[in-house]
């Protein structure tokens, strides 16, 4: 038990402290669109992928994990954002939801439409909510229009009409 927190308190705690300062610059260049800044670094500063390599096993890495995720998708490098959302677990169900959606997003990108449509169906179902769900079960939708199986998009677009009147894709469902 003395151990495990003492392994813990000097060793967990600092790492995990100091992989949050570390992706503090990160998490900015990504905001402001410097996606292989926020990828790679500056020189000065870690980019998500170094910050997984040199911090893994903390939760900020595993958070790296889904920028980086995201920030491939957003360059177009599509498999290697599935690669790095696959690897991100979260407890928050609402970014999870959003996670599993963008590789969704990549596998729809690679026309691996199936795949794709799974995926937006599995991600409407993490946390049934207002924001995700609506978008979700519409992705799902337009991705069945794309494979032709009608009846099944108009299937989940009623579904979003009586369930989620209010969303953004409830009320321009018609």
């Amino acid at each position: 038990v003395l151990g495990y927190l003492g392994l813990n308190r000097y060793y967990f705690e600092p790492r995990e402290q100091e992989a949050q300062k570390q992706i503090f610059m990160a998490e900015m260049f990504f905001e402001s669109d410097s996606l292989n800044k926020a990828l790679y670094g500056d020189g000065n500063n870690m980019g998500f992928l170094e910050i997984i390599d040199a911090f893994g096993g903390t939760k900020t890495a595993n958070l790296a994990k889904y920028y980086s995720g995201i920030a491939f998708l957003k360059q177009g490098e599509y498999q290697e954002a599935i690669n790095y959302l696959k690897k991100y677990k979260s407890s928050d169900k609402v970014i999870a939801s959003i996670a599993v959606g963008a590789m969704g997003d990549a596998h729809m990108e690679l026309n691996e439409t199936q795949k794709a449509a799974d995926l937006y169906l599995k991600a409407s179902k993490i946390n049934p909510n207002e924001l995700t769900t609506p978008l979700m079960l519409f992705k799902a939708g337009r991705t069945y229009e794309v494979m032709g199986n009608y009846a099944k998009a108009a299937e989940l677009y009623e579904k979003i009409r009586k369930e989620f009147p209010n969303s953004t894709e409830g009320r321009t469902i018609e």
